[in-house]
């Protein structure tokens, strides 16, 4: 009874025996810790903790602990501080009583939203299912309490991500080891075949009787490996060939053409191209191919051009 009106006086007089503060009452199952507790007396459940080393977790009858009972609404503020207060010094917010009820059922069922907060912030169970079958999502829609619901939904989503977010680092770690054994197992097992592959060239040197010069003398030195190279880029240049011209290549379409042609036969007279006028090219041209008419006035005009210039250098000039 000292407990529960928060008479801090009457309740140390009422424990002169310690063990009177682990007694459990024969009507509703409940120590005194319970009481002071479901009734908001925060100094009363100091007293029995600090004092009486009462532990904060210990369970009425029916599985009850102080920190379900201190989640009530009727208390208001004082339930709030019993809740901090009960969390600061160790109590556990995911405790289920005998038919599987939590702290987080309890703050669901009443709707109280700042216990709700200090349990999930002290990392609180919020998916635990109770002897009923339900959640405390469950609880939150079934009694009304909208804020409840969307604070628990909330939290669900984020510990959902947080899971996926765990497993996939996981995997990837997981992978990042596999890979780096494989490249591992790849490096020894290039390893020991390069050492057979050696060990096979040794065993064919002794087969062969052939030294190895690799061994015996080591590896050349740096300019003597520079001049090795170069020499070996000298003997692979190779001049490139000249490709040679046919007669067959050639396309010749005049005379002139074919004399100015660098690539003409030695046998072909190199002379240079001439200006002929228009009677050497008439030459040139065979007779079958000019008319006679043509001829006839070929040879007129060669008959009277000595006269015209003998004309031209006898006339005098003109005196006006």
């Amino acid at each position: 009874m000292a407990s529960a009106i928060g008479d801090v006086t009457w309740l140390q007089q009422s424990l002169y025996d310690t063990r009177k503060a682990y007694s459990v009452s024969k009507e509703h199952g409940l120590a005194p810790i319970h009481l002071a507790a479901q009734n908001g007396q925060l100094e009363c459940v100091r007293v029995m903790i600090e004092r009486y080393k009462v532990d904060v977790n210990f369970q009425s009858e029916s599985g009850w602990t102080p920190l379900h009972l201190a989640i009530n609404k009727s208390t208001q503020k004082r339930g709030l501080r019993c809740v901090r207060y009960l969390l600061g010094k160790g109590a556990d917010p995911s405790r289920p009583t005998h038919t599987g009820i939590t702290p987080v059922h309890q703050a669901a069922s009443e709707g109280h939203v700042k216990c709700l907060h200090e349990l999930i912030k002290c990392g609180a169970t919020i998916d635990a299912v109770d002897g009923n079958g339900h959640t405390p999502m469950s609880l939150a829609r079934v009694w009304g309490h909208r804020e409840c619901a969307r604070i628990l939904s909330n939290q669900q989503w984020y510990l959902d991500k947080q899971e996926y977010l765990t497993e996939s680092l996981e995997k990837e770690q997981e992978t990042k080891q596999m890979e780096e054994e494989m490249q591992k197992l790849s490096l020894i097992r290039l390893a020991a075949g390069k050492h057979e592959s050696q060990l096979a060239f040794k065993r064919w040197l002794d087969e062969k009787r052939i030294p190895d010069v690799a061994t015996m003398y080591g590896p050349l030195p740096t300019e003597e490996r520079k001049a090795a190279d170069e020499v070996r880029a000298t003997q692979s240049l190779r001049p490139t060939p000249v490709p040679l011209v046919t007669e067959s290549s050639i396309v010749i379409r005049s005379k002139t053409e074919y004399d100015s042609f660098d690539g003409a036969p030695l046998f072909a007279s190199r002379k240079p191209a001439e200006h002929h006028d228009s009677d050497r090219k008439l030459e040139l041209i065979p007779l079958e191919r000019i008319s006679a008419s043509k001829r006839r006035k070929g040879q007129r005009t060669e008959g009277l051009r000595p006269n015209r210039t003998r004309m031209m250098k006898n006339v005098s000039p003109v005196v006006k």
